[in-house]
């Protein structure tokens, strides 16, 4: 438990203080760093979304596909919502230049419609597993597997360790 705070506040302090750091600079160097930050945070919260998505994949749940499907490009289209944020710099500094500004505004506006669907295929996942009482039988059966599994690995150590 501890090991796991400690990661929690490594990483936090990952992003706080170059966060903190940007307010001090210029505008340009403050919106790069912002920029970068989203990125990596979007990087973060992919992979772990995608593991849950892994966890939720279950024999136990059975999630329909059509919501997993749905929910699998929500979390790959995180990554790429800092991307979006290029055409909010100020024109001087932005990299999308004012003749392809419409371009820019349409990935915004498709990547906010993204995870605007996205969580809404979310709080249906979550609806569909309450509603079905997935979620008691899974924590049922994961609770009787649990009380096996030393059982199970002295079984395991017997037969298979040298």
């Amino acid at each position: 438990m501890l090991d796991g705070i400690i990661v929690m506040v490594i990483i936090a302090l990952f992003f706080i203080v170059p966060s903190l750091y940007s307010l001090t600079l210029s505008g340009e160097c403050y919106y790069i760093i912002q920029f970068w930050i989203a990125l990596l945070l979007g990087f973060v919260s992919t992979i772990t979304f995608t593991l849950l998505l892994g966890k939720l994949n279950s024999l136990y749940l059975q999630l329909p596909d059509i919501l997993l499907y749905g929910l699998y490009i929500y979390a790959i289209a995180q990554t790429l919502i800092p991307l979006s944020l290029l055409c909010r710099f100020p024109q001087e500094m932005s990299i999308i230049k004012s003749e392809n500004i419409g371009i820019s505004q349409i990935l915004y506006e498709s990547f906010q419609t993204i995870s605007l669907i996205g969580k809404m295929l979310l709080m249906l996942s979550i609806l569909w597993i309450t509603d079905k009482k997935r979620l008691v039988f899974y924590m049922i059966h994961r609770s009787l597997s649990l009380t096996s599994t030393p059982s199970a690995l002295k079984t395991y150590n017997r037969y298979f360790l040298d």
